[in-house]
């Protein structure tokens, strides 16, 4: 018995040491995986507090991109909303910006009869058809209202080509003053500058064509001009520094020309002068019955030659009823050159009537030129009288949609040929001329 708790008395001893071991070893490792865990936990802590900054800073970018997303479709939207069509044609605007774009086209059938032209013996009379005009035209302001701008293209002009017509930047400094640059019909002849879509028969006069400027790119001017007047004041005025009559189109050198001082001044006695921009009185009625007076000159020094055009006018409309215009066109010429040529004075006068009935408008138009020589077909004095009658689609859009049939007599022929009237010139020899044209502006 004695033996036995000898032996095991060590043994039990033994094993309750290596319990107590276990057990301290045991309390270390728990006590360092405690310590492991609050290591971690400190870790991921820190994680979280450094990733919270990141978090307040993404949602305040994705904010400021969802605000900025938002202007810009609130932008779009506005945009969206300023676009539409009126008298300018289709518009676009945004903010201090207008765009006005606007197409218009003349599609004629011409006959043109002459006596004796063929072979000197029988009549010849070649007909056809042609796009007299087809033009693209932009306009609008950039920048502030004051600041407008105008530009026009000819794809017609009877050439096959496209061409240049005006570039204009016009400036409103003051309440009744702006200044306007670039090129630009000369500012002398109101027949001139009123468009070839708002004439009353399908063509400007011949005389227009002879003493004046022609029609198209040849009654344009580059240069910079001073203008006076406001929509409520009843004086307009011009006065324009150029390269010279007929200078479009042309570079620094002028075409051997000097230079152009050319003026226009226009008194509104009635109306509105949003009616004075056609001839016809089937849109008149903005207003009461118009009547300007008006008048011109150019002054043109170049090739030894100094010439002085100039004429004086009046417009006369009553309201979608009555149109009646008459003018006064002369040219001096004074030659400076070793040649002795003469001086010369020409002149002429054109007068025109056209009565609203319905969506009919039947007119009539006689004008004169006089040459103080004789010119090469022999004549010195050119007539050409008009007859001929606008029908309107649609009433309410005036110029815009218009069919004109007329016929034009010219007893002693022209001097020169004449595109746009559709004259061939050449001869003192009668022509008689047939027009049919359709008439669309966007």
């Amino acid at each position: 018995m004695t033996s036995f708790k000898r032996r095991t008395l060590p043994a039990v001893v033994a094993g309750t040491l290596a319990m107590g071991a276990a057990v301290a070893s045991a309390d270390q490792s728990q006590q360092a995986l405690q310590a492991e865990l609050q290591t971690l936990q400190a870790k991921v802590a820190a994680m979280e507090a450094a990733q919270k900054p990141r978090t307040a800073e993404v949602t305040a970018t994705i904010d400021a991109v969802l605000k900025d997303a938002d202007r810009h479709t609130q932008k779009l939207a506005q945009m969206a909303t300023s676009t539409g069509h009126d008298e300018a044609g289709f518009t676009i605007s945004a903010d201090n910006f207008r765009l006005n774009a606007s197409a218009g086209m003349q599609f004629r059938y011409v006959a043109n009869h002459g006596t004796d032209r063929k072979n000197g013996d029988g009549n010849d009379t070649p007909n056809g058809f042609e796009i007299t005009r087809a033009r693209l035209m932009l306009s609008g302001h950039a920048f502030d209202p004051k600041m407008t701008f105008a530009f026009q293209w000819d794809a017609g002009d009877l050439t096959g080509g496209t061409a240049l017509l005006d570039a204009i930047v016009k400036y409103e400094f003051a309440d009744q003053w702006a200044v306007k640059m670039g090129q630009f019909v000369d500012p002398v002849y109101h027949e001139n500058l009123v468009s070839g879509f708002n004439q009353l028969a399908a063509e400007r006069s011949l005389l227009t064509q002879l003493i004046g400027a022609p029609s198209g790119v040849g009654s344009r001017v580059q240069g910079v001009s001073l203008l006076y007047g406001a929509q409520a004041d009843q004086l307009h005025a011009e006065v324009a520094f150029t390269d010279g009559f007929n200078s479009a189109n042309t570079n620094f050198t002028d075409g051997g020309q000097n230079f152009g001082i050319a003026a226009r001044a226009e008194y509104k006695m009635s109306g509105a002068w949003a009616d004075y921009a056609d001839m016809s009185a089937r849109s008149t009625g903005k207003g009461d019955d118009l009547l300007v007076i008006g008048a011109g000159g150019d002054i043109t020094q170049g090739n030894n030659l100094t010439a002085y055009r100039f004429t004086a006018d009046v417009q006369y409309e009553m309201q979608k009823q009555l149109a009646v215009y008459a003018a006064f066109l002369g040219q001096y010429a004074d030659p400076r050159n070793a040649a002795g040529d003469d001086s010369s004075f020409n002149w002429g006068f054109v007068a025109q009537a056209g009565y609203a009935i319905d969506r009919f408008e039947p007119f009539a138009r006689a004008d004169y030129t006089h040459f103080e020589n004789d010119q090469a077909n022999g004549e010195n004095n050119v007539w050409e009288l008009t007859v001929g009658v606008n029908y309107y689609p649609f009433p309410t859009m005036g110029n815009k949609a218009k069919f004109t049939l007329d016929l034009t007599w010219l007893p002693n022929g022209s001097p020169v040929a004449a595109p746009y009237q559709n004259i061939l010139g050449g001869s003192d020899e009668s022509e008689l001329i047939l027009r049919g044209q359709v008439q669309l502006v966007l």
